[in-house]
């Protein structure tokens, strides 16, 4: 990819004397020009920070209250029970 190509625009970035140094010599070593070593640089640069994606659906109750496996275990062990006493034709053995 090179300047002159659709959907690349140029900038003007500033350099310390032995980065711009380091980054020629390591350019001509892989045998490609220094703008395509910094676009790539700055891809890597940007991907590594990148925030986390985070499921749609997370933070979405607000006013909920926090739960956990046993409060949700008490919340469903009546239906559970009903449920078992419909399939089974009997009572759960945990509630009377």
């Amino acid at each position: 990819m090179a300047y002159g190509i659709a959907g690349v625009e140029k900038t003007t970035i500033y350099l310390e004397g032995d980065l711009r140094r380091r980054l020629q010599v390591f350019a001509r070593r892989v045998s490609r020009p220094q703008a395509e070593v910094i676009r790539d640089a700055i891809r890597e640069y940007l991907l590594r920070h990148a925030e986390p994606k985070v499921p749609s659906w997370v933070g979405s109750v607000t006013d909920a209250p926090p739960t956990d496996s046993s409060t949700i275990k008490q919340e469903m062990r009546p239906l559970w029970g009903e449920h078992l006493a419909r399939k089974y034709g009997g009572r759960d053995r945990d509630h009377p």
